[in-house]
């Protein structure tokens, strides 16, 4: 599904910071209508005369677009330099006086039928598609790029860059930043859902990286590699211990694999309870996805594999507990019994 501009309304930070390069963004040139009415007279008998006046608007796409290149900005995001989250600010800001600010393209009264309503809506677009010509040519200039400059508001003001670029045929593309997406990439909020699984936390990484660069399928690659680790080393455990067959278990396909784990308590009830879901659909993604499938999914199923993770670790947590306090039950028996 091709993304446009207004779709990041309140995440203007997930454009400029951690959006895809090269992935285009639709800039729709629509018209938007508000309806305001006036009372001119109120008569006993008649009753009031009212006009309607329908003002026709810059569409969502427009305003958003110029609110990206002419407003300040401020938002509160992870600085890659400080390794943390602060407020981040425009660097380079300056009011551009030749741009209209107005939304309002023009206003019809007492509009009296559909021919009439039309001839309004088409004025209003020629004048919407003016002004953005206009817009390109002082924002973007002759090459049709521009860049924005940013700083975090620590006491060191590291500097950040975005590139864009506007297409002939109303796209909006990134076309570079620094520090790099993945350098805007905070770890810190799940680093603990790994322990010390330092594979599954490079494979994630690695998803990370490459659902950045658009490699949606290679993304969702690294993905399965983290729950199949994930359901072969709970597997390990169980067949070491005695608790499983080995042969009989390589024979179960996967949601069969996960629900003879859970029977026995080593993996979540949201894994179980999604078992078929989350890796049919990593390995459709892998072998019938395209590319945008994959990425326009990723973040859901990135989601479903930290929460499985997540509640793993609990389950380890609980099981160290659960032993610990069972060795200090027997102790104290034991204690007693002497006594």
């Amino acid at each position: 599904m091709v993304k446009k501009i207004s779709d990041f309304i309140g995440k203007g930070s997930s454009l400029l910071f951690d959006f895809p390069l090269y992935t285009k963004i639709k800039i729709n040139l629509t018209v938007g209508k508000r309806i305001d009415y006036e009372m001119l007279e109120f008569d006993e008998e008649l009753g009031p005369t009212i006009l309607n006046h329908t003002e026709y608007i810059e569409g969502n796409d427009f305003r958003y677009l110029k609110a990206i290149f002419l407003n300040e900005h401020n938002f509160y995001h992870f600085c890659p330099k400080c390794k943390r989250k602060t407020y981040i600010v425009s660097s380079n800001f300056k009011e551009i006086n030749e741009i209209e600010t107005n939304e309002i393209l023009t206003i019809g009264t007492n509009i009296n039928s559909a021919e009439e309503e039309e001839a309004y809506e088409q004025h209003a677009l020629e004048i919407l598609k003016s002004r953005a010509n206009e817009f390109q040519r002082i924002v973007f200039g002759e090459t049709s790029n521009v860049q924005l400059t940013f700083q975090c508001t620590s006491m060191h003001q590291h500097k950040m860059l975005v590139n864009f670029h506007i297409t002939e045929d109303g796209y909006l593309v990134k076309t570079g930043q620094y520090p790099s997406i993945m350098d805007f990439t905070s770890f810190n909020d799940i680093e603990d859902v790994f322990g010390n699984d330092t594979k599954s936390k490079r494979d994630f990484k690695t998803a990370t990286i490459l659902k950045s660069h658009n490699y949606g399928v290679a993304a969702f690659l690294y993905l399965r590699r983290i729950f199949e680790r994930l359901i072969f080393n709970k597997a390990e455990v169980a067949i070491n211990e005695g608790i499983i067959n080995n042969e009989d278990f390589e024979t179960k396909k996967m949601k069969e694999k996960v629900k003879c784990l859970h029977d026995l308590g080593l993996v979540s009830d949201f894994l179980n309870e999604n078992k078929t879901f989350v890796y049919e659909i990593l390995s459709k993604g892998l072998h019938q996805l395209s590319e945008k499938e994959c990425l326009s999914n990723y973040d859901v199923l990135e989601e479903a594999i930290l929460l499985i993770l997540k509640e793993n670790r609990e389950l380890e947590k609980q099981k160290k507990v659960k032993k610990e306090t069972n060795k200090k039950l027997n102790h104290i028996h034991s204690e007693m019994r002497k006594s």
